[in-house]
């Protein structure tokens, strides 16, 4: 199973999350021995971001093109709509 499959315990990713909103230091990642509960706050995250990292904008595009079966063209239009998103996301 992969890290991002398995759910980190719930209280520690409160808890990180706590930290990095500034609101406690209970727990950080230098503490956390639970990789799954850091791999929850990223989901975490990801899932409360305003817009969707491959924003709504492109969402249909994305999907269009990963149902490609021509490697090539995937791999060339990805990186079009990557270089397409807002500066922000390409950041992250």
């Amino acid at each position: 199973e992969g890290i991002f499959r398995i759910p980190g315990n719930s209280l520690y990713v409160d808890q990180l999350k706590a930290y990095y909103n500034g609101e406690s230091e209970e727990l950080t990642l230098d503490t956390c021995t639970d990789i799954h509960a850091v791999a929850g706050l990223l989901k975490l995250y990801l899932r409360e971001l305003p817009d969707p990292l491959l924003t709504h904008r492109f969402y249909n595009t994305f999907i269009a093109v990963q149902k490609n079966t021509n490697f090539d063209y995937r791999m060339t239009n990805i990186r079009k709509l990557v270089n397409a998103l807002p500066k922000s996301h390409k950041n992250l």
